[in-house]
């Protein structure tokens, strides 16, 4: 079994209440900010031009992969010793996700990076008395994958100038083990 998509998304009309809002307001705030003893105001107003560039009409949607593939796939023996033990194993690939778009360029995306699972199973069918019962063992995340992904950027004023900072780390499942007992009743 396969699918997979390659995703092409488009926003339209995003945080329309936050900038007609914001959008004539800001020129009052801007100067207040400017004032060196307010430096978290200073913050602030980038966020506020961050959060309006990535309003855009058109721009793409954050947090939308650039590709999204899945593989999986089970056989089962049908002779001799091993008749009915079935093995599996799968991949899901995640392509690059948008987390947002450098400082003042909002058609400029920033991404996290590619990666991928792999999962397995076993499982086989034994008799017990005039019953059957199924066993399964499902790993998932067989490779440990583990590292940091991250889900967005902040704007951060560094040295008087505006650089997004990553954020927000998207969490892995560690690799697990599940082992399953069905009883057909």
């Amino acid at each position: 079994m396969a699918n997979g998509a390659l995703p092409k998304t488009k926003q339209t009309d995003s945080y329309a209440d936050y900038i007609a809002y914001v959008t004539p307001n800001l020129a009052l705030w801007q100067p207040l900010a400017a004032n060196t003893i307010n430096t978290s105001d200073s913050l602030w107003i980038s966020q506020v031009k961050a959060n309006i560039d990535a309003a855009l009409e058109g721009r793409s949607q954050d947090r939308t992969y650039t590709y999204r593939y899945n593989v999986f796939g089970i056989y089962t023996i049908r002779t001799t010793l091993l008749k009915g033990l079935r093995f599996g194993g799968g991949a899901q690939f995640y392509g690059q996700s948008q987390i947002g778009n450098y400082p003042g360029q909002p058609f400029n995306y920033m991404y996290a990076e590619a990666y991928h699972l792999v999962s397995a199973q076993l499982g086989y069918t034994i008799k017990i008395g005039r019953y059957s019962a199924d066993v399964q063992l499902n790993v998932d995340n067989v490779l440990g994958d583990d590292h940091t992904i991250y889900s967005g950027v902040i704007a951060q004023t560094l040295q008087g100038a505006m650089v997004n900072v990553p954020y927000g780390n998207k969490a892995i499942w560690p690799r697990s083990y599940r082992l399953t007992v069905t009883l057909p009743f």
